[in-house]
């Protein structure tokens, strides 16, 4: 079984933008990659950004995203995203919603990952 498809293979929860794809533009930022990924809320606030997914989002808790960057867990919160990687080197980018990035990543994925891919 592949992260992110449920056994039967019907429904792929796994949303993926590749360079491949006219949705991945090196002469955009990856904040903006992001904001253009379907069912996810960017919020700026006090220069930080924090990254949401609509379904998980939540004004009573914690339910910030965790970054990965070529499978490392970087974190919950930054002031200068994209600062993380350089845009032109991003092979894919991934969201993943919250039990497949916790069974991927564990506790701190449990309210969904954006996991970002390079060359």
């Amino acid at each position: 079984m592949e992260p992110g498809m449920n056994n039967e293979n019907q429904e792929e929860t796994v949303e993926t933008t590749q360079q491949d794809d006219q949705t991945v533009d090196p002469s955009i930022s990856l904040l903006k990659q992001i904001q253009r990924l379907p069912g996810v809320y960017v919020e700026n606030r006090s220069g930080l950004v924090n990254v949401y997914l609509k379904r998980e989002f939540s004004f009573n808790s914690d339910t910030r995203v965790l970054f990965v960057v070529n499978d490392v867990p970087i974190g919950h919160e930054f002031s200068d995203i994209d600062s993380l990687v350089n845009v032109e080197d991003i092979k894919n980018i991934r969201v993943l919603r919250s039990m497949e990035a916790s069974q991927i990543y564990g506790i701190r994925a449990s309210f969904g990952a954006i996991a970002v891919e390079t060359k």
